[in-house]
């Protein structure tokens, strides 16, 4: 892949530390969200802490780093049958995608402050790390929504098929290697209008 020769030892580094972060805050996140609309399950499983170590997937991981979209450990809601849990799901899903964009906008409030306070160096190593992580975060929540099991919206499934939980865990590892394969041919539709549209600045 031409990319690893184009990608710059500093792009490489930044990259990969910026998605820790957004790991760190997306899986707390939905995790504390489940959590208010009384799903405990992503809590249990370890996903309720701002610590990468317990979010990170290592492929997620590796295609943020090469393409600037990637997916955390995969964060399993409950299944149910009741039809105001199948709801639930539904709302985590998307109120969950909808706040985590926000870090987008809200970080373009902070760029000039750090234009004034930080040198000239230090200032665009900020800047281009805050870059990183809108373009993660967009590129993270727009995977995420993908209706597949392994992403945040195949837990749609477990609204669906509610008695189907180990079998969708199963095909866990089928789906996100098929987005590793879209990711690398260069299928995936471009994200960038969108992430214009969602700046501040």
């Amino acid at each position: 892949m031409n990319i690893l020769n184009e990608l710059t030892v500093h792009q490489f580094v930044t990259r990969l530390l910026m998605m820790l972060v957004v790991t760190a805050l997306y899986g707390a996140w939905i995790s504390q969200l489940a959590k208010w609309f009384d799903d405990k399950r992503p809590w249990r499983e370890g996903h309720l802490t701002l610590n990468p170590a317990a979010n990170i997937s290592y492929s997620g991981l590796a295609m943020a780093v090469l393409f600037n979209h990637g997916w955390i450990r995969p964060i399993r809601l409950t299944q149910s049958e009741i039809a105001t849990q199948r709801l639930r799901i539904i709302l985590i899903i998307l109120i969950g995608s909808a706040t985590a964009l926000m870090i987008i906008p809200l970080l373009d409030l902070f760029r000039p402050y750090i234009h004034q306070i930080l040198s000239r160096t230090s200032g665009y190593y900020v800047l281009y790390s805050v870059q990183v992580i809108q373009e993660q975060m967009l590129g993270l929540v727009a995977l995420s929504l993908v209706p597949l099991p392994g992403f945040l919206g195949g837990n749609i499934w477990r609204a669906i098929l509610p008695h189907k939980d180990k079998s969708l865990i199963k095909y866990e590892p089928i789906c996100l290697a098929l987005m590793m394969i879209i990711l690398i041919l260069g299928w995936l539709p471009d994200t960038s209008g969108l992430l214009k549209m969602l700046h501040l600045i």
